[in-house]
């Protein structure tokens, strides 16, 4: 009986251009040298992986969540481990992402509005 693709979230970033994509990629960071996506054996994952790293933003993660999800059976409908991990870690910083405050700066005496009178 063959095996269900796995599910999927969808969600996508908004498109860079190849130009902001490559300006982001060439910047390096420490990151880069030990996280599981940024070393990702695949092309593809370690992209994306570096990406979320320097743009903070959910949509980064849930894509990596779903190309990991993607890899996780073979062709030959056999449970890759690997990738599984992977997804998990993924959805668990999607999470965290989304349970972080957004940071509104406070309003000084020079921003606030004045009265007219």
């Amino acid at each position: 009986m063959p095996i269900s693709k796995p599910p999927q979230s969808g969600r996508r970033p908004l498109p860079l251009s190849a130009d902001a994509k490559q300006k982001l990629l060439r910047r390096r960071i420490d990151e880069d040298k030990f996280d599981p996506f940024a070393t990702d054996p695949n092309p593809e994952v370690s992209e994306w992986g570096r990406l979320a790293l320097r743009v903070p933003e959910i949509d980064y993660v849930f894509t990596l969540a779903d190309l990991c999800a993607e890899r996780s059976l073979s062709s030959d409908e056999r449970l890759r481990v690997f990738y599984v991990g992977k997804t998990l870690i993924a959805y668990n910083r999607a999470y965290a992402l989304a349970n972080t405050p957004l940071i509104v700066p406070k309003p000084t005496m020079n921003s606030m509005p004045t009265c007219a009178g």
